[in-house]
């Protein structure tokens, strides 16, 4: 819808929290809901502020730590290309990051399998 779309846009551009989760049993899967898009610089995506994605992924993190949620952070290797000294930069200081938060101890860094193992 229209408004849906709208809150979309408005969502971009501002350092609201994205979703963390509790991963749900559905069936035979687990589902691990994706809490953020690292988005790429194509189209409409080039006015995103930079930082911005950094500042979403850090108020994510700081999230999954105190909700003991999944932070699920993801993106299609193509979406680098658009801006790559720029965007590889910004995935670098979210790493960074997230690797300071997992050497002291508040975060654990896991694969989705691992996930998966951890819940069972």
């Amino acid at each position: 819808s229209f408004l849906e779309k709208g809150f979309q846009l408005f969502d971009l551009f501002l350092p609201i929290s994205p979703p963390v989760c509790s991963p749900t049993q559905e069936g035979g899967l687990l589902n691990i809901q994706g809490s953020y898009y690292f988005l790429s610089h194509r189209g409409f995506r080039k006015l995103v502020p930079k930082g911005l994605r950094f500042k979403k992924a850090k108020i994510g993190i700081e999230m999954a730590i105190e909700k003991k949620d999944v932070f699920h952070m993801w993106f299609h290797p193509i979406d680098i290309i658009s801006d790559q000294d720029s965007l590889l930069n910004e995935l670098g200081q979210i790493l960074e990051y997230a690797g300071d938060k997992v050497k002291n101890g508040t975060l654990s860094s896991m694969t989705m399998g691992e996930i998966v193992k951890n819940h069972n």
